[in-house]
């Protein structure tokens, strides 16, 4: 059995091997026969993006750090993250 190995070429004729050419082609064997999902199979992302829109809200409104973290229950590293759209 043969394995076809994903191969580019640079302009100057020598060969470069591509991780993401490499991925698709993995997992295009490994889901040959099954449909992916559009979205998310749970609601949880949808909810941290609502989430975190209320907080960058708050924040513009005048709310601390200190008090987004602990009205939301978590760090205010977090909340840094969530500011600077992390």
């Amino acid at each position: 059995m043969g394995h076809m190995l994903l191969e580019a070429y640079r302009t100057s004729g020598s060969f470069t091997f591509t991780v993401n050419l490499a991925v698709q082609h993995l997992l295009s064997l490994l889901y040959k026969d099954k449909l992916l999902p559009l979205s998310p199979p749970s609601g949880k992302t949808q909810k941290k993006t609502t989430r975190n829109a209320e907080i960058r809200a708050k924040y513009a409104a005048g709310m601390s750090v200190p008090q987004l973290a602990k009205e939301y229950g978590i760090s205010k590293e977090r909340v840094y993250q969530i500011l600077k759209d992390r």
